[in-house]
């Protein structure tokens, strides 16, 4: 919806008199329910009016009222509940508190990942050696809080306060894995213990499982902190155009002046631009000629002339010349300024799906926690399988993500609104992005908006024994000291307006001018509609000019016309092209005048627009919009800023074209600096490109989680699997969000998809079923083609000895001794097929080498079907006896195993 009140420029709740909005750098907030938690603290406070946070930009924007809290009480509400918080004021350019340092993550996996690998080859090069075993757990100790310690940290920090976050579900995981490991090498001797599956790989990297959680956890950190820090450059870019100094001088001619801070310049002071340094401030050129480059904030290429009396706007570029600047604005009231509120403020705002998103992340980490306990009783109470009980219960753990739904609006927010505000676009909220992102009618005012500022003299018509060189020239004279934007057109197309002068002008209010040119009265008189210019030969030219709403003048000498001029408003050149692409994109087109018929329909003709009404008044505008609206159209309103206030307030959106006032922008929901009017169908397609991967982002979050988490809860994901799909899931979220850094303004009209993908509930629907199946599919597929049963993607390697032999009761049974070796082995017995796993009871295996005598193996059952013998075995051959009871029968087989 567009404003409903031209106040001050970007109405926050510090508008009313009572309020002040503080903005807070918060820090230790990694997903959506650490925004959420934050907000509500603040919201509870009784003097707080409202409270906003941002988990892209770690920023919290405040209402409340100074004469009962201050900003100190709000910072304390925040530490309060475990999160740091300081005071920043707004518009500042640094980052106070940046959502992740990528170095320092980085830094993090530089000391993960060679702890992490160190402990995998000791695993898989020595296994049956007891010193492995504690070497292992050293390196997974040592990795868990070298490089893990922030997860710790934070978690903690938040129980203390009874809060949970993704950093709990993070500690709890890589704790349990370090766990697993610990108890392997304290209940074997440093051996390692098979958790499940089949083939000894499982064994050898369970018991590595947690440095290699860790390190991959810390790296998807880091790749997800620089893809967002990546994310804002476009965002901060606006915030840092503003020069850090000011050369104020005394006059023209001074050229040293004192360097100051531009927050310190007062209105009325004079300041040196030097060539290719930034203006510091708006303000009006009283000195020099130069280009300035305004491409920063209106998105055109191309620098423009400026020289005395021409506005300039802090933050713009200077050129070659030297500029000697009037400060009409201070600093906190610039144009800039008042846009970096603007941009600030579309980052405070939250989109609807976001707010959808904040309300599942708030329960999301409760609910997983219990997941996690609940698939580990059923894996462990119900199925009896301990071991794929911890490993199930630790996926669920690591593989749900809640940062993926907090990021899927404020990344793409930050990325859309930053790449729109270097084309010279500025988005109020998200509301007005997605309210843009849905018009499917554009209505324009005309005058100023369709047509030029000034008017132009597009026909001179002659009387018989006159040019129209003497026509224009006389007209000139009468008018050469009158105000009168007419007049302007007038003097602008006479070759030789100063060479001929009027005695005593005079205007005459309602008709026209006239004066005294060489003892004869010339006079320009304007023509209303019913009136002639009293010459036959006239009359059909201005008849012509009238039919397409052309002003018309009478130039008389002494009485006598002698010819007549037509003037009007000429069309922006590019006003077709932007009518083009707006119909290109699905869009109807409308114009809403208050100026005659006649030059109503002559511009909507020229240009191709659907529909036009003329003679309006502004209520009438209003009227107009409300009827289109409830005729279930969404309208953006297309006007100055400035005189189509009432207009703008009423469409779902307003859009103010080439004016950077203060009241363009308050009046505004949608702010377009440059004097294009493609940038209105520029402004739409990247709205509508915005809020498609908005759409995009909550849909993989939701499809992700939906898909990950039964997977992980019946066992087809592996810890590891789950910790690397995690970290993903973030990383898919921001990456996606990058897209938009390339939209442009040649492309994003024509480019865009005539309606917004997905915005429907249908187009959600189904492209929340996208990840599920993608991801649901492969993890499907991957297990039935992967010869490691139960370890997804694991492979088998060639040092493990197999032997395969018939079963009876519809199985089979298989075994191997792990690693084959001297020293310390697990003869394994896997029971698999139809019956085999649930018939087969507890085995009685002995093992002796030679005519030896037989020795009863100590057992460990690790899942139904599937028991591990420890031995200790010299080389030779060695002969394993089992016998078990199979289906209604007894199995009693041997097995030879050569051991190296």
């Amino acid at each position: 919806m567009a404003t409903t009140a031209p106040e001050s420029p970007l109405q926050t709740p510090e508008a009313e008199p009572s309020l002040r909005t503080a903005e807070l750098a918060v820090g230790g907030m990694h997903c959506a329910a650490c925004a959420t938690r934050v907000q509500r603290s603040l919201d509870k406070l009784p003097a707080v009016a409202s409270a906003s946070v941002n988990l892209a930009t770690h920023r919290a924007f405040v209402a409340f009222d100074p004469a009962e809290i201050d900003t100190d009480r709000l910072v304390r509400a925040v530490s309060d509940i475990g999160y740091s918080a300081s005071p920043v004021s707004r518009g500042d350019t640094g980052e106070a508190a940046p959502p992740g340092d990528p170095d320092h993550w980085a830094r993090r996996a530089a000391i993960s990942w060679p702890l992490a690998l160190a402990a995998l080859a000791v695993a898989l090069a020595a296994p049956e050696t007891p010193a492995a075993g504690w070497t292992v757990l050293l390196l997974a100790v040592v990795t868990e809080f070298a490089g893990g310690w922030p997860f710790l940290r934070d978690a903690a920090r938040l129980l203390r306060h009874g809060a949970t976050s993704m950093d709990t579900l993070i500690a709890l995981g890589t704790l349990a894995a370090l766990t697993v490991s610990a108890v392997e090498a304290i209940a074997l001797g440093g051996r390692h213990v098979h958790l499940g599956g089949s083939g000894a790989v499982a064994a050898r990297l369970h018991g590595v499982m947690a440095p290699l959680i860790v390190a991959i956890l810390v790296t998807g950190r880091a790749v997800e902190a620089q893809a967002r820090a990546r994310a804002g450059k476009a965002l901060h870019s606006l915030l840092s155009l503003r020069p850090p100094t000011a050369r104020v001088v005394t006059d023209v001619d001074d050229d040293a002046g004192e360097l100051v801070s531009p927050e310190s310049v007062p209105v009325g002071a004079l300041v040196r631009v030097r060539p290719g340094e930034s203006i510091p401030l708006d303000g009006v050129v009283v000195g020099g000629w130069s280009s300035v480059d305004e491409s920063m904030l209106t998105g055109e290429p191309l620098p423009v002339d400026r020289g005395p009396d021409s506005p300039v706007t802090g933050g713009t570029r200077n050129g070659n010349g030297v500029l000697t600047v009037r400060v009409t604005a201070v600093a906190a009231e610039s144009v800039l300024a008042s846009l970096q509120r603007m941009v600030e403020d579309a980052q405070r705002e939250k989109a609807p799906l976001q707010q959808i998103a904040d309300r599942i992340s708030s329960v999301f980490v409760p609910v997983v926690l219990v997941g996690a306990l609940v698939t580990f009783l059923v894996w462990w109470g119900v199925v009896g399988n301990f071991g794929q009980a911890v490993l199930s219960g630790l996926a669920v753990l690591l593989v749900a993500c809640p940062c993926a739904m907090g990021l899927a609006a404020p990344v793409a927010m930050m990325v859309g609104c930053g790449r729109a505000s270097a084309l010279g676009i500025f988005i109020r909220s998200g509301t007005a992005l997605e309210g843009l992102a849905k018009v499917d009618l554009a209505a324009f005012d005309k005058t100023g908006t369709l047509t030029e500022h000034r008017a132009t003299v597009t026909t001179v018509v002659a009387a018989s024994g006159w040019s129209e060189d003497q026509v224009l020239s006389l007209a000139a004279a009468a008018e050469r000291d009158s105000d009168h934007p007419l007049a302007r057109a007038v003097l602008d197309a006479a070759p030789d307006a100063t060479s001929v002068v009027a005695r005593d002008p005079r205007a005459i209010p309602g008709i026209g001018v006239e004066g005294t040119v060489d003892g004869h009265l010339v006079a320009v008189r304007r023509l209303d509609d019913q009136a002639s210019p009293g010459n036959e030969a006239l009359a059909a030219a201005v008849d012509r000019r009238r039919s397409r709403g052309e002003t018309v003048v009478a130039v008389s000498r002494d009485g006598q016309v002698i010819g007549a001029l037509a003037l009007a408003t000429p069309l922006r050149p590019e006003a077709g092209a932007a009518i083009s692409q707006l119909h290109d994109l699905g869009l109807r087109s409308a114009v809403l005048s208050g100026d005659a018929e006649a030059a109503v329909r002559t511009a909507a003709d020229e240009l191709g627009i659907d529909d036009a009404w003329w003679a309006l008044t502004p209520a009438d505008k209003v009227t107009r919009l409300r009827d289109l609206r409830s005729s279930s159209h969404r309208v953006v309103m297309v006007g100055d800023g400035v005189n189509d206030a009432p207009a703008l307030a009423a469409a779902d959106v307003g859009c103010a074209v080439g004016s950077g006032s203060d009241a363009a922008l308050a009046n505004s929901d949608v702010a377009l600096l440059g004097n294009d009017l493609r940038g209105v169908p520029t402004a739409v397609g990247v709205a509508r490109s915005t809020y498609s991967v908005i759409v995009q982002n909550f849909a993989w979050a939701m499809g992700y989680n939906a898909a990950a988490l039964p997977l992980a809860a019946v066992g087809l994901l592996d810890p590891l699997v789950a910790a690397l799909a995690m970290g993903l899931s973030s990383v898919v979220v921001v990456l996606n969000s990058l897209r938009l850094t390339r939209l442009g303004r040649g492309t994003t009209a024509t480019g865009a998809a005539r309606t917004v993908a997905g915005s429907g509930r249908r187009g959600l629907a189904v492209s929340i079923a996208l990840p599920i199946v993608l991801f649901g599919g492969l993890v499907v597929v991957t297990q039935v083609v992967s010869p490691a049963r139960g370890q997804f993607l694991l492979p088998s390697l060639p040092s493990i000895t197999t032997t395969a032999l018939p079963g009876t009761g519809g199985g089979s049974v298989e075994s191997y001794v792990d690693p084959g070796r001297t020293g310390v082995n697990q003869f394994h017995l896997i029971f698999a097929g139809p019956r085999g796993a649930v018939t087969s009871s507890h085995p009685l295996v002995t093992a002796r080498q030679g005519n030896g005598t037989p020795e009863i193996l100590r057992q460990i059952t690790i899942s139904p079907g599937h028991f591990s013998e420890v031995a200790v075995l010299s080389p030779g051959t060695w002969y394993f006896h089992v016998t078990s009871p199979f289906g209604h029968r007894t199995v009693a087989f041997t097995v030879p195993v050569s051991i190296g």
